[in-house]
């Protein structure tokens, strides 16, 4: 069967964009709580007096009805009339008016949005004028001549305030406007997708270049001087009077570039940064970490709200535009579309005086997630979360270890512990954590977990710690292979066989050592330590002898050029994902699917962590496809699930209150029915409403997938959400399940440094676990 190599990884990339969607928002930052009159220049002195009281508070605005059907990333504008009234634009629930700061809205006419949004075409865009005119960026719809080439053609118009639309007059067919937005003064301008800056003519449409800026932009805002533009590499300034670039300020070149990574304007439908304007050339920002301002051309940006106290830091919540209000005001739009106001209240204290202290070695999306739905829910609470290897402080594992356990040891540990990657059974015991038995007892009703995955976790009657996700490792490939497969011997047989049967091409898609050792090792790590904390040699031995069987038969279908360009291809895209891991790059299952169903492979191993973009996918393609099944992948621990972001308490706080609510918290239905990259619900209540799709049309399409090869064979996939049928199939899989799938991550990092060479041939098994069990020993003796 002949293919194009190279296919195999449009299946991986469309993944990869599919399961990174959501999950781009960056940490949080230490509170600081300047005012608002302190921002504007009092002195040193008088800003510490006031900074132990008084700082921003947010309220959400009840919109109308109609924005509750919206598209929760379709395009919307927010903008302050020149009357004073908000003014709200959504490309299906239309234009509303408040006069009253949101309390109530008033529906206005917008004709041409209405016409847009039947003929169903794509609004990327869209800008509202201090005058009530309008603006948008639309391609496609119903009424596309026939005759067009396929592919992006947008159209450009300007609808004036009493709704007359006129065409926007831009031709250019080697670039494309990708925003629009008017000025504090009702001009219109245009920006391109390769940086060109262009006014355009209200009257006539046509179109008059400015300036060219370095990338793309992704925000626009407008002081009494300059149009600010933040664009995918910098920020630039735009004098209006002198109509030129002027020079770079670098003070918030510097403060975006560090607080973003230098990804501007990388999600779709969202923004990393927004941008509004004060008096004067003041710049207000809104980024996760915070709210801030600066004053262009000045030496300093300084935080005035804490991101981590309202919903700019919830990372499900995705910035969509930004006003300034009088009396230093603010209101943010996210995705949803929500709309929060936000208010300086001098009377409360700056930062609250109850607090809490969370702890994860790296940076966990759930536990963030989880942090910034109870401080919402309790703004009188402040909850510190502290990670102890944030990847930008050079801090490495053994360092941040010892840093937790030196406050550990000085009795100022912090009040829960995420455990992945930390030393837990040393944790146990030398009674560093709390027995949560009666804790776990009282989580009941809509709070009761999956029973047989907290019992996986007890050990000698007691429990120490519960996992608030957790993953179902799969093998998928055709019936009668699945089937057979029962134990890591089992498919390593069936590698081979699928080897001989197909001697040229790929097996299983993992062409890299570390590849295939992460993939096995999902069912598999956990049965390397003993009970009494030593490394298992025979079952390591086990492991690196099957995981060589199954390399070797993979790699025989290539020859060696394609080989190796394949494995570099492959490891520069992993380096270039960054905040991904192996599971979501190599070892999801649905990607394993999506490579099946393309004929780039015949046999795939991946954990399902969700439906939507995941089971659904596994789930769809083995209803439509006779030659696509799935099965528990065994490993050497059958019946085994994978847990993640595993909490346990510090001894010293399990009479603190404030630490066994936000505990009880973790596995409530507020958090728990949230779509979180970590894995499906414990809860149990939340697990069973994934059987029902969340479309409020009842609808069961999800979304649509497709790919095409460099041979010209496409692939496209409506995805449907889980039936009946097998979402009780992988309900059985779970209540099978008995046994947690968890090593010391050191040994597990151990194995993948070292197991490579076994696997390549460069030194034998038996050397390979010696050197193992010699370098684990040193860890383990401390």
């Amino acid at each position: 069967m002949k293919k194009t190599r190279f296919k195999q990884l449009t299946a991986w990339l469309l993944l990869l964009l599919l399961l990174a969607a959501g999950c781009g928002k960056g940490s949080g930052s230490e509170p600081q709580t300047n005012s608002p009159s302190a921002a504007s220049g009092e002195t040193k002195e008088e800003e510490e007096k006031e900074q132990s009281m008084g700082r921003y508070l947010e309220y959400q605005i009840e919109l109308p009805e109609e924005f509750e059907y919206a598209e929760s990333w379709g395009a919307s504008a927010v903008q302050v009339l020149e009357s004073g009234e908000i003014a709200l634009l959504n490309e299906s629930a239309g234009l509303y008016v408040s006069t009253d700061m949101g309390e109530t809205w008033e529906a206005k006419s917008a004709s041409w949005l209405t016409e847009l949004s039947a003929k169903q075409a794509y609004i990327p865009s869209l800008a509202l004028a201090p005058d009530g005119s309008a603006a948008a960026v639309y391609a496609g719809g119903e009424d596309t001549p026939e005759d067009e080439e396929k592919g992006y053609h947008p159209k450009y118009i300007y609808v004036d305030p009493e709704g007359t639309q006129k065409p926007i007059q831009y031709t250019d067919d080697k670039d494309t406007l990708n925003e629009l937005c008017f000025g504090k003064d009702n001009r219109l301008y245009g920006f391109s997708i390769q940086g060109t800056v262009y006014e355009i003519n209200r009257e006539d449409g046509s179109v008059q270049e400015l300036c060219k800026v370095d990338g793309m932009t992704d925000y626009v805002c407008f002081t009494e001087s300059y149009m600010v533009i933040l664009t995918s590499r910098t920020i630039e300034f735009y004098d209006l009077e002198a109509k030129t670039l002027a020079d770079k300020d670098e003070v918030i070149q510097n403060f975006i570039s560090e607080e973003t990574g230098g990804e501007i304007g990388s999600n779709s439908g969202s923004h990393s940064v927004v941008l509004a304007s004060g008096e004067g050339d003041v710049i207000y920002l809104a980024l996760d970490k915070g709210l801030y301002r600066h004053v262009a051309g000045g030496t300093v940006v300084e935080q005035i709200a804490d991101g981590s106290m309202n919903s700019l830091g919830d990372p499900q919540m995705y910035l969509q535009g930004m006003i300034a209000l009088p009396g230093d005001e603010f209101m943010i739009l996210y995705n949803g579309p929500r709309l929060c106001r936000y208010i300086y209240d001098a009377d409360v204290p700056a930062v609250p005086e109850e607090q809490l202290t969370v702890y994860s070695l790296e940076d966990d999306y759930t536990i963030r997630q989880a942090v910034s739905l109870y401080q919402k829910k309790n703004p009188g609470v402040y909850i510190r979360y502290e990670v102890g290897m944030t990847g930008d402080d050079g801090v490495v594992r053994e360092d941040a270890i010892k840093n937790l356990n030196t406050k550990i040891m000085s009795g100022s540990g912090p009040d829960l512990i995420v455990l992945n990657g930390l030393p837990e059974q040393s944790y146990k015991e030398k009674g560093i954590l709390a027995d949560l038995t009666e804790l776990e007892k009282g989580l009941t009703g809509d709070n009761a977990l999956l029973p047989n995955l907290a019992d996986a976790f007890r050990e000698d009657g007691k429990l120490y710690s519960l996992p608030v996700r957790f993953r179902i490792p799969l093998v998928i490939g055709d019936p009668d292979t699945v089937k057979g497969i029962d134990s890591l011997v089992s498919l390593a047989d069936a590698v081979e066989g699928l080897r001989q049967e197909h001697p040229q091409g790929a097996v299983t898609r993992l062409i890299t050592e570390e590849q295939v050792l992460y993939t096995l090792g999902l069912s598999c790590s956990g049965a390397w330590l003993r009970g009494d904390g030593n490394i298992d040699e025979t079952k390591l031995t086990e492991f690196l002898t099957q995981a060589k069987r199954i390399y070797e038969a993979e790699i025989a279908g290539w020859d060696a050029a394609e080989l190796r360009e394949m494995q570099d291809r492959v490891t520069n895209l992993w380096s270039e994902t960054g905040g991904l891991t192996w599971e979501d790059f190599s070892a999801s299952a649905s990607s394993a699917s999506i490579d099946i169903a393309m004929e780039e492979s015949y046999l795939g191993i991946g954990t399902a962590k969700g439906m939507n973009v995941d089971f659904n996918v596994v789930s769809t393609l083995a209803d439509q496809e006779s030659g696509i099944d799935y099965a528990p992948y065994p490993g050497q621990m059958p019946n085994s699930f994978v847990p993640d972001t595993c909490v346990g308490i510090y001894a010293n706080s399990i009479e603190n209150e404030l630490a066994l609510d936000f505990f009880r918290s973790l596995f409530g239905t507020e958090l728990q029915d949230l779509d979180l990259p970590g894995g499906m619900p414990v809860n149990a209540a939340s697990f069973e409403k994934q059987r029902i799709s969340p479309n409020e049309s009842g609808e069961n399409g999800s979304f649509s997938i497709g790919s095409s090869s460099e041979d010209g064979k496409s692939f496209s996939l409506e995805v449907l959400w889980v039936t009946d049928e097998h979402f009780q199939r992988l309900r059985d899989i779970v209540d099978a399940v008995d046994t947690a799938s968890r090593s010391d991550s050191v040994i597990e990092q151990t194995v993948l440094e070292i197991g490579p060479r076994a696997l390549d041939g460069s030194i034998s098994v038996e050397d390979a676990v010696k050197e193992i069990v010699k370098k684990a020993a040193i860890y383990l003796a401390e």
